[in-house]
């Protein structure tokens, strides 16, 4: 007996452009903020927003609903100041 030896897969609803653009509005951030605190690529993301690219992935919604909940902001903020520098600032060559 084998186990494990189908693949689950997940399905969920399309996010639609209008329907992201409506939670990064409800989230607070701006797609530049949101690409910095998901290290998502902001070309990507753009054309998510336009409806270029269809259906992003579901953890893009997940997240912005999250950042809707009292504090997420602040935590999320902190975590990331904790670990992400910007090598422009750092003098860091990327090595």
């Amino acid at each position: 007996m084998k186990l494990f030896s189908m693949a689950r897969r997940f399905i969920h609803d399309p996010i639609t452009a209008r329907e992201l653009s409506q939670l990064l509005a409800a989230s607070g951030l701006t797609m530049h903020e949101f690409c910095r605190r998901t290290g998502a690529d902001i070309r990507r993301a753009k054309r998510w927003l336009s409806g270029e690219q269809q259906d992003p992935p579901l953890w893009v919604a997940s997240f912005l609903v999250a950042m809707q909940s009292r504090d997420a902001d602040e935590r999320v903020q902190a975590w990331i100041d904790d670990r992400v520098v910007d090598a422009r600032t750092e003098g860091d060559d990327g090595e």
